[in-house]
């Protein structure tokens, strides 16, 4: 993953893992990470909003 975080949440679509959410150890946080498992990497997607 691209930042460290615990609590996320967790979802397989379209066989690419998504890891959304979370905490970090200090905050809460609305980013959102993809990783592609063929190619073995992860990305930064748009983030979630906040309300």
């Amino acid at each position: 993953m691209l930042s460290r975080r615990s609590s996320a949440g967790v979802a397989v679509l379209e066989g690419m893992l998504y890891v959304a959410g979370g905490n970090d150890g200090t905050s809460c946080l609305n980013s959102v990470e993809r990783y592609n498992p063929k190619t073995n990497t992860w990305e930064g997607v748009a983030p979630m909003n906040i309300r």
